[in-house]
């Protein structure tokens, strides 16, 4: 069986060879977003690519990672394709919302 980790590292390798080099970018761009905008335990998911008012950008998941085990989406963050540039993303007050909701539902799970 193989590891989180080697089978996470194969699925972004995979995209990597779809996409191309910009894709490893494109997810430092989101994480560096989560870093200055929201707090530890959050992480940028896999980026899917979409159109936005006729512009070509990645969606890009906010994954929260807790210690709670609470596992999943809670937001998510638009990346310029062209520029490589944050557009815009979902509120933190909203992230943080959705969070606390995620883990309170995790907990009542167990």
């Amino acid at each position: 069986m193989k590891s989180k980790y080697k089978k996470a590292v194969e699925v972004l390798e995979f995209y990597q060879e779809l996409y191309g080099e910009a894709l490893v970018k494109i997810i430092g761009k989101a994480n560096r977003h989560i870093l200055i905008n929201l707090t530890d335990g959050m992480v940028a998911g896999l980026p899917q690519p979409a159109t936005l008012l006729s512009k070509k950008v990645w969606s890009v998941p906010i994954l929260l990672t807790a210690k709670t085990g609470a596992t999943g989406e809670v937001g998510v963050i638009f990346v310029d394709d062209e520029t490589e540039e944050v557009l815009g993303a979902t509120d933190p007050s909203t992230v943080m919302h959705n969070a606390e909701m995620l883990i309170d539902e995790k907990i009542e799970m167990a």
